[in-house]
């Protein structure tokens, strides 16, 4: 069994008893497929950068689950089903989450202070929107001073965080 972690984004125009129920079916749907539920967190209603089915804001759910990964087929067909699922997303969760390390002379184009924690991970968009440019494009290598390991994983940390609507794809000027 490995561990996984899922990001719900419920519509807003359900009732709060109405999300908790879609929750607690897709915590039935990962116990019927040989799963267990290790932790739900409930990340309350935030406005998306974009909207998504003409809705402004969300309800958002952190699920950290134990499946097989023959399971996750079935999982993502079901969630596709769910109406009140705006939006999903499951990943592996990875328990290494590293932390950057810059060049000195990078960080001033970055605007960190040298002794600021930095992990990349997804679900902190202040920290990887400072890879984007004032575009919304993702800051080269050569210029933020990463890493190609890192520069992998701040891309792909951006573009789960731009499809979980956390982070814009185009800034509002060229809109």
């Amino acid at each position: 069994m490995r561990l996984y972690e899922g990001i719900f984004i419920i519509n807003p125009e359900c009732q709060e008893e109405e999300a908790d129920a879609q929750i607690e079916k897709i915590k039935e749907v990962i116990i019927a497929n040989k799963g267990e539920v290790e932790d739900v967190e409930k990340w309350g209603k935030r406005q998306l950068t974009y909207s998504i089915q003409k809705k402004s804001d969300g309800i958002y759910y952190y699920i950290l689950f134990k499946s097989d990964p023959s399971a996750m087929k079935e999982l993502g067909r079901r969630y596709k089903l769910n109406e009140l699922l705006m939006r999903f997303l499951i990943v592996l969760h990875d328990p290494k989450v590293r932390k950057i390390s810059l060049k000195r002379r990078k960080r001033d184009y970055i605007k960190i202070s040298p002794n600021m924690d930095m992990y990349i991970d997804y679900k902190r968009p202040d920290i990887i929107g400072r890879f984007l440019t004032d575009r919304g494009k993702i800051v080269p290598r050569r210029i933020n001073g990463l890493s190609s390991k890192d520069q992998r994983k701040i891309t792909t940390a951006i573009k789960r965080a731009r499809f979980l609507a956390m982070l814009p794809y185009v800034d509002e000027v060229y809109r």
